[in-house]
């Protein structure tokens, strides 16, 4: 299975949890990773480069930190500009159909802020709908988020052992070939 991992994440080197993961990502030879605000500090996209990459993939992974209750920016550039009509939908869209496709988040705060009945009025699942649609909308099956919560206290503890479990159920979760779609796997 080819595996695309598309990284948006504006403070990496600050952040322990992603700068974990993407070590782990680097030692499989069969993740193509592209680490966006790396790849492009200019903020132009490489747009043939980037639908080459996911004309490639079998599973497409977006892996950024829950920003504002919303994808980075670079991201939702990355949206807009490479998966455009005529390539993703529309007509003669259908490039990505038939290919998996999940996100990968990191939240600075609790599972528990992230409810109806919270000061986030909204659950994770609600923040991610738009991917879900995304999905829909260009014929490719969606797989269920891989969430990490306490990104912010997990990554202040820098407990190697905690640090070393969360980054070896990431890479399961992005590389399991059997993914279940139902399947949750929210870690705090």
């Amino acid at each position: 299975m080819n595996i695309l991992v598309v990284f948006a994440h504006p403070n990496y080197n600050q952040s322990i949890i992603n700068r974990r993961f993407v070590e782990e990502i680097k030692k499989i030879c069969a993740i193509d990773f592209h680490p966006l605000n790396e790849l492009y500090p200019d903020g132009k996209i490489d747009i043939p480069f980037e639908k080459n990459a996911l004309l490639r993939a079998d599973r497409v992974v977006f892996q950024f930190p829950l920003h504002w209750y919303n994808v980075t920016p670079i991201l939702k550039k990355y949206v807009e500009n490479v998966l455009e009509h005529g390539f993703a939908y529309g007509l003669d869209g259908d490039k990505l159909k038939g290919k998996e496709f999940l996100t990968a988040v990191t939240v600075g705060g609790p599972e528990e802020a992230y409810s109806r009945s919270s000061a986030n009025s909204f659950t994770m699942d609600d923040f991610i709908k738009p991917f879900e649609q995304t999905a829909m909308l260009t014929g490719m099956n969606f797989r269920k988020t891989y969430a990490v919560y306490n990104a912010l206290t997990l990554g202040r503890e820098n407990n190697e052992s905690k640090l070393a479990q969360l980054a070896k159920e990431f890479i399961h979760h992005i590389t399991d070939p059997y993914l279940d779609p139902s399947m949750k796997r929210n870690v705090s």
